[in-house]
């Protein structure tokens, strides 16, 4: 996995198409 600013994390996770990217966050964080 690719290393990602913050900034680049909260655009992914605002994408209505990746839902499951939240679900990703949330498990490394």
């Amino acid at each position: 996995m690719s290393r990602k600013t913050a900034f680049e994390k909260v655009q992914i996770a605002r994408r209505p198409d990746r839902p499951y990217t939240l679900d990703l966050l949330n498990s490394i964080f």
